[in-house]
């Protein structure tokens, strides 16, 4: 049993590693925090999604044999996270027609771990891998523990760098053209959601 246990861990681990490390939403917006913003801002970022991500694994590994996989409740969600995404879109090209950066005022850092949580927590794609990658080798304490491990290092990482005083340089040089690519990036995430909740994709 412990040997079983182990390799269900590690598969689990890896393939939530490879999941988190993929360009995403919440890859997203810790680098537009960590460039953009304070780093406290950064640092509560990461933290919403290390917490998100915690409750979603939650949600999948306890309720996903109760939810329809196909049903109101993914579309609901679905048609929620799409709405993160274009609105965070919206705002991002916004800052390219501003002359002015966007502001690292500490009042705003309780925005930035709601952003992340609600990244993190609400991202479907996300949550089908997690209802299928957790076995029944592993409880659901392991399986957060390694999503909880594995998403503080990595979104921890991505932090750090972008905090780089190199990054924050080329971010007041190239601030729009930056904040013009974050904003592409959440409108595609956007419209692959929907075009997934309409049957297209």
């Amino acid at each position: 049993m412990p040997g079983i246990l182990l390799d269900s861990a590690v598969s689990f681990g890896l393939s939530y590693f490879v999941a988190a490390a993929s360009p995403g939403p919440n890859f997203v917006v810790v680098s537009r925090a960590g460039l953009s913003a304070s780093r406290i801002a950064a640092f509560k970022t990461t933290a919403g999604v290390v917490l998100g991500a915690s409750v979603l694994t939650v949600v999948a590994a306890t309720c996903a044999h109760w939810l329809p996989r196909d049903g109101v409740v993914i579309a609901v969600t679905e048609l929620i996270f799409a709405t993160l995404l274009l609105r965070w879109s919206f705002h991002s090209l916004a800052r390219t027609l501003s002359d002015t950066p966007a502001s690292a005022d500490p009042a705003d850092d309780q925005r930035h771990l709601r952003k992340g949580f609600l990244t993190a927590a609400s991202n479907p794609f996300t949550a089908m891998f997690l209802a299928t990658a957790v076995d029944g080798n592993l409880s659901t304490i392991d399986a957060v523990g390694i999503v909880f491990v594995v998403a503080t290092l990595w979104f921890g990482l991505i932090g750090v760098v972008c905090r780089q005083p190199v990054m924050h340089v080329a971010y007041a040089r190239f601030r729009r053209q930056i904040e013009a690519m974050f904003g592409v990036v959440f409108l595609v995430m956007a419209a692959k959601t929907l075009l997934r909740l309409t049957g297209m994709a």
